[in-house]
């Protein structure tokens, strides 16, 4: 991830690469979207998004973890140079954004954290390899501005990283074969190697794998298929379920962005997409069976469903028609404020899907990226959202969209 000549500003363009139903190639229909980076930066970033044929329109430039009780750190993608970018809130202000280096090329950031005051990053460089760096608490590794690649050539989509435990990461990326892949840190090693991944077979037709831990040593990853049907495949603390390669079926017909699971107890799981229709649609496996696909209504404009649960609800958070976010939540009986009404919380979202997470009980802090490449915040405390139900608080930056 080494940077170029920064002598001048190359107005680029970007594209995706589609699939009718069938699985074949019908070209290039994607909207072309500006992207501005420098001198020779500005090749490499285009060259790397033609090959890795992703559409720009759907990435989400940034990410947000929370390690702990009101504390959060929030990256994303800088505009001009392509650099990764941090802030944290260490429960009474936030730090403003610092540069962390590299040059990211097309997907988002991945972050994760295993542990209090740990956090693991994943991007995608301009060379289509997996970058990493780590918090460990008192300083940036390999170094405030380095990056260590850990190998693969991603072919599709964005990265995703989980952890299952202290000192534990599991990652997955799309192969330029369509394939799932995915390497793991045991504590000591990544395995199979530094650079090397293991194949979990699939081909996928659209979108980036998620990822989800309901408790240790347990897995469950899912991945939209040329069919456009989901499919999902778990690990069960000794072996990958039905198989190394194979996946099962969760049906549905997915119309538009990613697929997003969440788990909120052991052995649970709830999984949401667009439809054709533009609805957003769940399935839930409650232990025992999924209880089937249900809509719950709405029209989504752009990116996927987000989902996290907190102490008592699962909240869901979509970009409405309009570039607005709405939300709605399952209060353990039923769907509020209906199974097919949402809430509009006001925004107006210039890039990819809003972020959520939860760091205490019946908190929530909600992000999203502007028309204006500014990160913007609002906290549900248990019963208000702040700064009010509409509106945001504008935390700057200068992110790629």
């Amino acid at each position: 991830m080494q940077g170029g000549d920064l002598a001048g500003t190359t107005p680029i363009f970007t594209h995706e690469f589609a699939e009718a139903t069938s699985g074949s190639e019908i070209g290039d229909p994607c909207i072309n979207q500006n992207v501005n980076l420098y001198g020779d930066i500005a090749e490499r970033y285009r060259s790397a998004v033609t090959q890795a044929c992703v559409n720009p329109a759907n990435w989400t430039p940034f990410d947000v973890v929370a390690w702990g009780e009101n504390r959060l750190d929030l990256f994303h993608i800088g505009a001009s140079d392509g650099a990764l970018y941090h802030m944290a809130w260490d429960g009474a202000s936030w730090s403003g954004w610092q540069s962390l280096g590299g040059v990211v090329g097309p997907g988002e950031p991945a972050c994760v954290s295993w542990d209090k005051n740990r956090l693991d990053i994943f991007v995608i460089g301009l060379d289509r390899a997996v970058w990493h760096k780590a918090w460990d608490g008192a300083q940036w590794l390999p170094s405030q501005g380095g990056w260590d690649s850990v190998g693969g050539v991603v072919g599709a989509g964005s990265p995703a990283a989980i952890s299952w435990g202290p000192n534990r990461l599991d990652v997955f990326m799309i192969g330029t074969d369509r394939g799932v892949y995915h390497k793991a840190w045991d504590g000591s090693n990544w395995l199979p190697s530094h650079t090397g991944w293991d194949s979990l077979g699939a081909v996928i037709g659209a979108g980036s794998p998620a990822a989800v831990a309901w408790g240790p040593g347990r897995l469950n990853v899912l991945h939209i298929g040329r069919d456009r049907a989901i499919y999902h495949k778990l690990w069960d603390g000794v072996n990958w379920v039905p198989s190394q390669v194979d996946w099962d079926s969760l049906g549905a017909v997915v119309g538009a962005g990613s697929v997003t699971a969440a788990a909120w107890q052991l052995n649970t799981l709830a999984v949401f997409h667009i439809g054709r229709d533009g609805a957003v649609y769940h399935n839930s496996w409650n232990g025992s069976f999924w209880t089937g696909w249900e809509s719950l209504g709405g029209i989504v404009g752009a990116g996927s469903p987000v989902a996290v649960w907190s102490a008592t609800f699962l909240h869901v958070f979509v970009i409405g028609g309009a570039g607005a976010v709405y939300t709605k939540h399952w209060d353990g009986v039923r769907w509020v404020p209906s199974q097919t009404d949402w809430v509009n919380l006001g925004a107006v979202v210039g890039a990819g899907s809003p972020k959520v997470v939860s760091w205490g009980d019946d908190r929530l802090d909600l992000f999203h990226i502007g028309r204006d490449g500014a990160v913007y915040h609002k906290a549900w405390n248990g019963r208000d959202w702040f700064p009010s139900l509409t509106n945001w608080d504008n935390l700057g930056g200068s992110a790629r969209i």
